[in-house]
């Protein structure tokens, strides 16, 4: 899936690459993956697969969701989004309100993460506080085949509901040196330090004990 991932490819050319096996892990990076949706339209349901930003990417979460989750409203205003004449449409989402940006010259009734359901692609949308957005940036017709990701089955993630992601997401950032360690017993968890200008100055092992909370504003708030 991520071999002809062109954002994929250089985030790993910089040596953000977040999938090779560590033995110590650095405190102060890391975080909650981005989940991956797989929308199914003939079944009208989408698969949401959840990573938790961990050593060697496990636990890895796996739930379905229906496909028709916004509740869409055309609004008035238009705009051009990489040469493309876009409309305006609006939707409540669990706790947030957003806009969005559709092409009708894209026929794809598509959009980023969970969005979906308008009549043209969605390129652009906006929460209402600023908090998130997702802005299409490019849009390239390449001739290359689509490969599936030669990893995990799906029957082989842990399956659950929304809710139990929701609260793993919770109480990883309430503790996440507390979390890292429960879920890989036994890993070697190192503080990186920093010099007067801020820069890394290397790093010593995290006592026993220590807790680290990582800021938490989720995009689904209910």
């Amino acid at each position: 899936m991520h071999r002809y991932d062109s954002a994929f490819t250089v985030s790993e050319r910089k040596g953000q690459d977040g999938y090779k096996n560590m033995s110590h892990f650095v405190a102060d990076s890391g975080g909650v993956w981005v989940p991956d949706v797989y929308k199914y339209y003939g079944s009208k349901r989408m698969t949401v697969m959840h990573r938790m930003g961990t050593v060697d990417r496990v636990p890895i979460y796996l739930y379905d969701e229906p496909l028709d989750l916004m509740d869409w409203k055309m609004s008035f205003g238009t705009k051009e989004i990489l040469g493309y004449p876009c409309f305006k449409a609006e939707c409540d989402f669990r706790g947030r309100h957003w806009t969005a940006w559709f092409t009708m010259q894209i026929p794809v009734k598509d959009g980023p993460w969970k969005f979906c359901g308008l009549p043209g692609l969605i390129l652009e949308m906006e929460e209402s506080r600023g908090h998130y957005a997702f802005r299409c940036i490019g849009i390239e017709n390449q001739q290359k085949p689509i490969i599936w990701y030669d990893g995990p089955r799906f029957e082989d993630y842990q399956r659950c509901t929304r809710a139990d992601v929701m609260k793993q997401e919770e109480d990883f950032h309430a503790d996440f040196i507390g979390y890292i360690r429960m879920v890989n017993p036994g890993i070697k968890i190192h503080i990186a330090k920093t010099d007067a200008y801020g820069k890394y100055a290397g790093s010593e092992e995290a006592p026993e004990g220590y807790k680290k909370v990582l800021p938490y504003n989720p995009v689904e708030l209910e």
